[in-house]
């Protein structure tokens, strides 16, 4: 399985065990290949007071891909094209730029329905 660009819900459902069996089962796999999170997504996940341990060491695992000018410029081309919020388009540029397939479980997020 190659390297995924996971989302920030499917990491805290995973942590609290909110995921379907078969949702965890390929979850699993994905954390096993060296996930990729971006940035955004990191703040996201260690924003809260209280940040669950498995959480934290899965941040530390992982690689995370920061923003650059071309992260920026992607991020504002989707903006212009599609109603997006600006940390979704974040996510969406990165997974772009990098070809990374995006896991993520908010389908409005990302035009899904």
């Amino acid at each position: 399985m190659e390297p995924q660009l996971i989302d920030t819900n499917c990491i805290i459902d995973f942590a609290t065990g909110s995921l379907p069996r078969q949702a965890v089962s390929f979850l699993k796999k994905v954390l096993d290949r060296h996930p990729r999170l971006s940035v955004i997504n990191k703040m996201e996940l260690l924003r809260f007071f209280s940040v669950p341990a498995s959480v934290v060491e899965f941040v530390s695992h992982a690689h995370v891909i920061g923003l650059g000018e071309q992260n920026v410029a992607a991020t504002t081309s989707l903006r212009k094209r599609h109603a997006i919020n600006l940390s979704d388009a974040i996510v969406a540029a990165i997974g772009l730029i990098y070809r990374l397939p995006l896991v993520w479980r908010t389908k409005a997020d990302f035009g899904g329905r």
